[in-house]
């Protein structure tokens, strides 16, 4: 099993480089069935937002993409299975809704076989807010619509 990292330019589009990175990773793996960090995980704080993905499967493999690894296995499915056919080509784009990881988790790969698979990945790593959980925002809107009269709702 080996990764080769080929190095790309990166666009770095952010207006805040203290909060927010920009980066750009191409990742291609002969054999990508024992699970493939694609872009490592960025660090206690901070997570990962992936605004798109081109995938390259040169094989008759599926991959699946999903965030951390143990024991050469995803920690949790994001996107997949794709291919199944040797040729296929997945681009996939987020639009104005990236995907985002959890704190500190790598996006990664992994294949049902070995093949050869290219992925190349557009984002940016972000500190997490450290001010308001979502937790906290959920029990402070659920509070306010309780605390609702029923005839101030009525009236409205």
């Amino acid at each position: 099993m080996s990764v080769e990292i080929i190095p790309i330019a990166q666009a770095v589009r952010s207006t805040d480089p203290q909060r927010k990175t920009a980066w750009r990773f191409n990742v291609a793996s002969d054999d990508a069935s024992g699970c493939e960090v694609i872009v490592p995980s960025p660090g206690v704080g901070f997570a990962l937002h992936v605004e798109r993905l081109w995938i390259s499967i040169t094989a008759a493999v599926t991959v699946t993409i999903g965030e951390g690894k143990d024991s050469g296995a995803l920690l949790r499915t994001l996107i997949g299975s794709l291919g199944g056919a040797a040729g296929t080509f997945c681009p996939i784009d987020f639009g104005e809704t990236p995907m985002r990881l959890n704190e500190n988790n790598s996006l990664c790969m992994d294949a049902s076989g070995a093949g050869k698979v290219s992925v190349i990945v557009e984002g940016w790593t972000e500190a997490e807010s450290r001010s308001e959980s979502p937790s906290s925002s959920i029990s402070a809107s659920a509070s306010s619509s309780v605390s609702a009269s029923p005839s101030a709702s009525a009236s409205a």
